[in-house]
């Protein structure tokens, strides 16, 4: 019989580095294989750390496959921010931009890092985000978008940084052809150079009522 296809690749983590400060942006690609990743990151002039962990985490193992595997990813992550200590943190939204449940489950385990004790430098953590009114139907809307007063960061980038970032995409062949990231960065461009980010803050005073 024909051996049995590879384990997907896992989910990299990158690091950002610019004069003054650390970010990690935690993201998600399945089916590259880590050469790809190496070169993209390259691009874009990151640090790539590799995790090795399965696609959807195991879920369709059920309760006893998922839940060790999931608790393990949160585990590495505690361990990679002690030992970065960045500044800053982007990762996925609950809506994980398509729904992915890849891209879900990651932001979670960094939001749950994130909230599970009190950090000794300012850190700060972000959320990706597309506002709701860049978005056509109602159904797209509810599904990835986000009313544009949440979205309380937003970032200006260049022309030549938006050429970067497709061109790191172009990296990743298998998922991505080259036809379908030239659509990808067109239909992009109608959003502006901006990108959009949540901040999470969480009020200083404690109340004892919900209204």
């Amino acid at each position: 019989p024909p051996p049995p296809p590879p384990p997907p690749p896992p989910p990299p983590t990158f690091f950002f580095n610019d004069t003054a400060s650390t970010a990690i942006y935690t993201i998600l690609f399945v089916g590259s294989v880590r050469c790809v990743l190496d070169t993209a990151a390259d691009i874009l002039g990151v640090k790539l750390i590799h995790l090795d962990y399965h696609d959807q985490l195991k879920a369709a193992e059920g309760f006893d496959g998922h839940v060790p595997h999931a608790q393990k990813l949160i585990l590495e992550l505690k361990n990679i921010i002690d030992k970065v200590q960045p500044d800053a943190i982007i990762t996925w939204g609950p809506d994980g931009v398509t729904t992915h449940m890849d891209h879900r489950l990651v932001g979670a385990s960094v939001t749950q890092v994130f909230v599970s004790q009190k950090w000794k430098n300012s850190m700060k953590l972000y959320f990706f985000g597309v506002p709701s009114d860049m978005l056509d139907s109602q159904k797209v809307k509810t599904l990835r978008g986000q009313e544009r007063s949440f979205l309380n960061v937003q970032i200006p980038f260049t022309w030549d940084q938006y050429d970067k970032a497709y061109q790191s995409l172009l990296c990743h062949e298998s998922q991505y052809p080259a036809e379908v990231v030239m659509k990808m960065k067109e239909d992009r461009k109608s959003f502006g150079n901006r990108i959009y980010l949540r901040q999470f803050i969480s009020s200083k005073k404690v109340k004892n009522r919900l209204f």
